[in-house]
């Protein structure tokens, strides 16, 4: 897998909260629709969440996620920084902890810290 060269995209393009329920509010550009991630710590999934690195290049695992309106074995696995607070990765995966389909950064500065850190994915081919 090689890394894209940066796009740069407008503040507040991308935006995630996170809500009381452990639920993520995701929304990729101002003219989408919100889009609701549902925690997937769920019995049936703990094989595979305990497979996932905790830590990756200075940034910790937050959780896993589904989206329902994508099929059941699709999981969205989100990174944050302490450091960077407005910086965080999603790993996808088809069957958690299995198979990366890809690896996308949204940070507010104009830098790749996995990439300087050489820090490599092996997705699914």
């Amino acid at each position: 897998m090689n890394f894209e060269k940066i796009r740069a995209t407008p503040s507040g393009n991308f935006t995630c909260q996170e809500k009381a329920n452990g639920n993520l509010w995701v929304k990729f550009s101002p003219h989408d629709t919100t889009v609701v991630w549902v925690s997937a710590d769920q019995p049936e999934n703990k094989k595979g969440i305990e497979k996932l690195k905790k830590n990756i290049g200075g940034y910790s695992l937050k959780g896993a996620y589904l989206n329902p309106s994508e099929p059941f074995d699709i999981f969205h696995v989100i990174y944050t920084s302490d450091s960077n607070p407005n910086s965080l990765f999603i790993m996808t995966y088809s069957n958690i902890g299995e198979n990366i389909l890809s690896v996308a950064l949204f940070n507010d500065k104009p830098l790749n810290p996995l990439l300087e850190q050489n820090i490599r994915f092996n997705l699914m081919k």
